[in-house]
């Protein structure tokens, strides 16, 4: 993803360059200009993806900007630094569909925010470009391997992806459902020894039935598809095995620092969809809130029954961080550590 930052305060620029981690957010480093008229310019020539722009500019300001942008470049996003309150600039916003409105100056905070809606945008791209590629029939070759080795985990990943990404308004009009269906009667059609005229039948059938159905159950109907030809109407899993497997996991590992959901699902020889999906249904309970619940249940008790420093608490809870531990414990507990140690000390 491209990236402009459009300001007449050069430092500014330089600090939302060098602050933000870009490479992490799946950007480029960003380039800087420093007036609207080079600013148009220069997305005229490259077409970035997003526009980070001050509005208050010489030449042309972000206002002018962005109903250029929004008029020839409508895929382009934008977000708006200001210095000051502008009721005129967020009402265009609004009507622009401007992704953000940030005030200057930017503390930590402040470019914190901007690095998640520049990744919301990254994730909201990535999330068409998926659905796009998927009507265009690119998956098609990669869900007849999932049916040819019945790999059960990957198709749960899949269509829990699916499932995450429909919410959101800018795939839905994306239709992919019959494109998901094809793979399924192309396998039966060269695996199966069957009447190729009835497969049509029901190939027809079966596109037709899940136009009317909602996001959710247009999900449960594929899965049920996929599962049929792949020989099983449902896994076999024991999800109750499963459970318990993941908690006794959790409370080994959880004091480690490098333990995430990742190293959990590959512990468990499952894909991490699947057991956040098991999870949470079985327990109502997500698993990284589980974690973290363990986690600091563990900070809790040491805090109550020693004297250990709090900074090596934060270490044997499995936080390498001690400033997000203290902000994390503050948030969940809403005290900090040394303030719940002083009330609770056994």
């Amino acid at each position: 993803m491209q990236v402009l930052i459009v300001d007449d305060d050069y430092m500014v620029c330089c600090c939302v360059q060098r602050q933000i981690n870009w490479k992490g957010i799946g950007c480029e480093e960003p380039e800087i200009v420093c007036d609207g008229q080079a600013a148009l310019k220069y997305i005229e020539k490259n077409r970035p993806d997003v526009v980070i722009s001050d509005i208050r500019m010489p030449i042309l300001d972000g206002m002018q900007l962005c109903t250029l942008v929004t008029e020839k470049f409508p895929d382009i996003s934008m977000i708006f630094l200001s210095a000051y309150e502008d009721f005129a600039a967020a009402r265009l916003a609004l009507r622009c569909n401007v992704k953000g409105y940030l005030l200057k100056p930017l503390d930590r905070d402040g470019l914190n925010d901007l690095e998640s809606m520049v990744y919301d945008i990254v994730c909201q791209q990535n999330n068409k470009a998926l659905f796009y590629k998927i009507a265009a029939d690119e998956y098609h070759d990669f869900l007849l391997e999932i049916i040819e080795k019945q790999d059960l985990d990957t198709l749960e990943e899949l269509l829990d992806k699916i499932k995450e990404l429909y919410d959101d308004p800018t795939v839905r009009k994306i239709n992919i459902w019959t494109h998901m269906i094809t793979p399924v009667y192309a396998y039966q059609y060269s695996h199966w020894n069957a009447d190729s005229r009835l497969l049509y039948e029901e190939e027809k059938r079966a596109k037709e039935e899940i136009r009317f159905l909602s996001g959710e159950d247009r999900i449960t109907y594929l899965r049920n598809l996929y599962l049929r030809v792949m020989g099983e109407e449902s896994r076999n899993d024991s999800e109750g095995n499963i459970i318990a497997d993941i908690q006794q996991t959790i409370q080994e590992q959880f004091h480690s620092p490098d333990f995430n959901i990742s190293m959990l699902a590959m512990m468990l020889k499952l894909s991490p969809a699947y057991l956040g999906r098991v999870f949470i249904e079985r327990t109502g309970t997500r698993l990284v809130d589980y974690l973290s619940d363990i986690r600091l249940e563990h900070a809790c008790k040491m805090l109550r029954e020693t004297t250990v420093p709090v900074k090596e608490i934060c270490a044997a809870s499995g936080y390498l961080d001690a400033n997000y531990f203290a902000r994390l414990f503050r948030r969940k507990v809403g005290m900090s550590p040394v303030e719940y140690r002083t009330k609770y000390k056994v």
